[in-house]
């Protein structure tokens, strides 16, 4: 895999960063299109939070308020997150990083390992 780093020349905070975090989280994270993914699922968490009364009026299934509440912004944490791999992000990666996850975690570990001892 290659590293996806803005700078030419390797500098002690790169080199520390890369020392320090974890590549598996790092690269899951640029999959699924980085910090505008987030945003977008934290706002349709929210916006599911706090429309629950107007999105759920029909019936209530016999759950509380917070349990409506809790549902939609789970729900809207899921279509936030979906929505901002395909916008922003590269759907394949990100699939083959989930499905093959503890293969690539073992692999990135041990060259973690063996360059930065």
């Amino acid at each position: 895999m290659v590293w996806r780093d803005n700078e030419v020349i390797f500098t002690r905070r790169t080199e520390r960063q890369r020392a320090n975090g974890s590549i598996y989280r790092n690269h899951v994270y640029r999959s699924i299109g980085g910090l505008p993914t987030c945003f977008l699922s934290f706002a349709t968490a929210a916006a599911g939070a706090w429309y629950h009364h107007k999105i759920w009026t029909c019936s209530h299934f016999g759950l509380p308020t917070w349990g409506r509440m809790a549902i939609l912004m789970v729900v809207g944490a899921q279509f936030g997150q979906f929505f901002g791999t395909f916008a922003w992000g590269n759907p394949s990666e990100y699939w083959n990083l989930k499905m093959n996850g503890s293969l690539y975690k073992k692999e990135m570990s041990e060259y973690k390992k063996a360059y930065y001892g």
